[in-house]
């Protein structure tokens, strides 16, 4: 058995102050190279592991585009299985549910007491929509105090059948996995659940969290189809190809295999100062229609840079003065360890740590004289 796995579709998602419409336009093309990229895979199932919305309400444009990708999906051969993430609102994901289900498409929305199987080729897919204490409670024998409680009597009461291959569908928080700006969490880690309670399982489908990474030898995050902030720029983003063999030895069931899905227009970090960044040379070399982030290395603001760049760049998402940022970490350091009892020469040794330079003569002249006027008020 081999399937395609992805997470956190956030159909409908807000881009910084780009037009929504138009990012939806991208996210629509992305799910069309989804479905390419499982058939060019040679895959038998596609796994969504939860927000497939962005939020709870969401908008027209938006349930048209899932629609679509449904629709595509129904017509591509393939088994398609489907759950709620933290995003999604249960009954407005999950209200055409019987009708996917004689279309091989199988959506799971709420925990009620037990996790839904879908067995096919002694591979079980099991589907577990995103749950918490509060919901999941009324179910389990014991009011729980914790994710990590509440996970623990979630899984305990499944039994996993011997000979058979196990693939759990999950949308959480799994305890040490890395976490980036277009995440919604909750604050001290309070979602956290630890990745050996799922050691049962010979392969773990888990969304939520926008980084691709594995947490555990059978855990995994895909990430998202696509970079949706500044601090996910240096990710590659796309799907994981999973091989299940229910017939090897436990522990060397699955073979995972990352593969990358580009986007329509890119989203990219340029660096360099402001008069580099808009170089008509620079400009020509690089590709205008994508989204830039612009790490200036200027020690200086300059009032006109964004003006500037959203000239040179259409699709300008943000800046920042990655130099002058770091100049004045050092200035924080540097002014915390200044201990002398001249006011002189500690606001001297500030301002060479946060500028570089030294004040010049006719500055040291000024701060003498107003030192001097402020202790003689």
């Amino acid at each position: 058995m081999r399937f395609l796995h992805i997470s956190d579709l956030h159909i409908g998602k807000p881009f910084y102050h780009q037009d929504m419409r138009e990012f939806l336009v991208l996210q629509e093309d992305l799910l069309t190279k989804v479905i390419q990229t499982a058939k060019d895979q040679h895959c038998h199932a596609l796994v969504i592991a939860g927000d497939i919305y962005d939020r709870e309400d969401p908008g027209a444009e938006a349930v048209a585009v899932l629609d679509r990708f449904l629709n595509r999906l129904k017509d591509s051969g393939l088994l398609v299985f489907m759950i709620a993430g933290n995003h999604d609102s249960p009954k407005k994901l999950g209200y055409a549910r019987s009708f996917l289900e004689d279309r091989n498409l199988y959506l799971e929305t709420v925990y009620q007491g037990s996790i839904r199987r879908v067995e096919t080729d002694d591979v079980v897919f099991h589907l577990l929509p995103f749950i918490k204490p509060f919901t999941a409670g009324p179910y389990l024998e014991q009011r729980p105090g914790s994710y990590q409680e509440m996970m623990e009597q979630v899984l305990s009461r499944e039994e996993l059948a011997p000979g058979k291959a196990h693939v759990l569908i999950s949308h959480q928080f799994v305890s040490g996995a890395t976490t980036c700006e277009s995440e919604t969490l909750m604050v001290g880690g309070l979602d956290e659940i630890g990745a050996e309670v799922f050691a049962g399982y010979d392969y773990v489908a888990m969304g939520h969290l926008h980084s691709p990474q594995r947490i555990a030898e059978n855990v995994w995050y895909p990430g998202t189809l696509q970079r949706l902030s500044i601090s996910e720029l240096e990710q590659q983003k796309g799907a994981l190809v999973v091989d299940v063999d229910p017939q090897a030895e436990p522990g060397s069931r699955v073979t995972v295999t990352p593969v990358q899905i580009d986007p329509l227009r890119r989203f990219e970090k340029l660096t360099g100062t402001l008069d580099e960044l808009t170089d008509p040379a620079f400009v020509a070399a690089h590709d205008r229609d994508a989204y830039v982030y612009a790490a200036l290395q200027d020690e200086q603001p300059n009032p006109l840079a964004l003006m500037r760049l959203q000239e040179s760049w259409p699709y300008l998402v943000g800046l920042g003065y990655e130099a002058l940022e770091a100049r004045v970490q050092e200035a924080a350091g540097a002014s915390a360890a200044v201990r002398s009892d001249d006011p002189a020469e500690n606001i001297c040794e500030f301002y060479l740590a946060q500028t570089g330079q030294s004040l010049s003569p006719g500055q040291e002249t000024l701060l003498e004289k107003l030192l001097k006027e402020m202790e003689d008020a």
